[in-house]
């Protein structure tokens, strides 16, 4: 599709995008490496990990022909699997390691929820 659309008068590129996150947020399970939650990601507390897991996700969706993923997800909860954690700053920290290694293989990170949900435990005031 993105061939096709380069071959248009226009030459403008689809924004094609996919809600990847990880753990049971996976689509097209059988075409891509299995990939962690993000409550597993952030258990392991290794901010290295997610940048690895985000750029491998982000070549095999490069390669499927997406640019945008739905992800990472900046909720705080203890219980939430779609979520790095209670601490803000960790958080922060991994959801930024996530978007660099989206963002390495031509791959816009959507942030998404941030500071709480329905789901979560844990409410921030500002």
């Amino acid at each position: 599709m993105q061939d096709l659309a380069q071959e248009t008068r226009n030459q403008i590129s689809l924004m094609m995008g996919i809600d990847q996150e990880g753990g049971t947020i996976v689509r097209m399970k059988d075409q891509v490496s299995p990939i962690p939650s993000q409550q597993e990601l952030g258990q392991k507390n290794d901010k290295e990990l997610v940048y690895q897991t985000a750029n491998r996700n982000g070549k095999e969706l490069a390669a499927m022909g997406f640019n945008i993923d739905f992800a990472p997800v900046l909720d705080l909860s203890d219980t939430d699997t779609r979520s790095f954690g209670t601490d803000p700053q960790k958080a922060a920290e991994f959801g930024e390691a996530a978007v660099s290694g989206l963002n390495a293989n031509g791959i816009t990170a959507a942030l998404k929820h941030f500071l709480c949900n329905g789901r979560s435990n844990t409410v921030i005031r500002i």
